[in-house]
């Protein structure tokens, strides 16, 4: 993994803590600020100075990287009341890092190296934990069971031979996983209460019929699945409501989306040479009453006259972020 450029880029949202730091770094927060971002070594005082600054405000994210990991992760220690943090351990020099992350963390967003030697057991005393994401591979991913209160889940650059791992997780609702290798998604549908799934350019899938037996998702969004051909029947899908697609090249039939009884939002884009006949289906779509197609300009024309939708737009319809 490379570092980032080293950049400073306050915004009305965002106190950037980089070398030379400004005079008046530690002003109190203004009230528009949502994150501070540390990218350089701090000395004692000022890690003291700024979880002071940071204690009025235990709802502002903290985000270390760079040289701010270069060493161990105590300084967490000051960060008690923290409750969301993201941590980017560019020079795989910290151990044990679970023992000094701030234990009433709900929200952790970790990038690990891709040589790294942590283990997800190393994060089973974060119990209060309920937003997780996970940035490149670690040792024994299914200790991830020791997180019950996780409902939103989002894994990149993670292999897994299946989901079975995430069985466990009874309160998972959101889950998002991109890039990496998985490539069976076997026990996905005994996610009981997942309500937005996101696959993005995972480079295994080639079945998605696990889709079938996810009788609570809301949302599902697909993104460049290249090896996937086909929908399963959403027969079952009582709850879906939105289906996005992008660069999902291969997967011309979409006829199974008039199995999908309460569907009424639908996106594609990324895909080139759209056709009449591939868009027909969508017209027995029982309850479907937006369609958002990111078409060239030569088929816009096309599109709008097939489809008589009161809304055929190129605004997005998916959920981009999460907070």
């Amino acid at each position: 993994m490379v570092a980032k450029k080293l950049e400073r880029d306050d915004g009305p949202d965002e106190r950037d803590f980089l070398r030379p730091l400004d005079r008046d770094a530690f002003r109190p927060l203004e009230p528009t600020v949502e994150k501070v971002s540390v990218g350089c070594s701090l000395k004692p005082r000022e890690w003291e100075r700024l979880a002071a600054l940071m204690s009025e405000r235990p709802a502002v994210d903290l985000h270390i990287w760079s040289d701010a990991t270069a060493g161990d992760l105590k300084f967490l220690q000051l960060f008690p009341f923290l409750k969301r943090l993201r941590v980017e351990l560019y020079w795989n020099t910290v151990r044990r890092i679970g023992e000094q992350l701030p234990a009433n963390l709900q929200w952790l967003w970790l990038v690990a190296q891709r040589n790294s030697r942590m283990s997800m057991a190393e994060l089973s005393a974060l119990g209060k934990l309920r937003t997780f994401a996970l940035e490149g591979q670690v040792k024994e991913f299914e200790r991830i069971a020791a997180l019950p209160r996780i409902e939103r889940l989002w894994i990149q650059s993670v292999t897994l031979p299946n989901l079975q791992a995430l069985v466990p997780l009874s309160k998972l609702k959101w889950l998002a996983i991109k890039l990496g290798g998985t490539s069976n998604l076997a026990h996905l549908g005994d996610l009981r209460r997942l309500e937005y799934l996101e696959l993005w350019r995972i480079s295994g899938p080639t079945d998605l019929s696990e889709l079938a037996r996810c009788a609570a998702l809301r949302e599902v969004f697909l993104d460049q699945l290249r090896h996937v051909r086909k929908l399963p029947s959403l027969r079952n899908c009582e709850n879906l409501t939105r289906f996005c697609m992008n660069g999902t090249t291969n997967l011309l039939d979409l006829r199974p989306l008039t199995t999908a009884p309460n569907l009424r939002e639908f996106e594609l884009s990324g895909d080139a040479g759209l056709n009449a006949a591939r868009l027909r289906p969508l017209l027995k779509v029982r309850n479907l009453s937006r369609v958002t197609i990111h078409a060239r300009s030569k088929e816009r024309a096309m599109v709008a006259e097939l489809l008589p939708f009161p809304d055929v737009s190129q605004k997005s319809l998916r959920n981009r972020f999460w907070r």
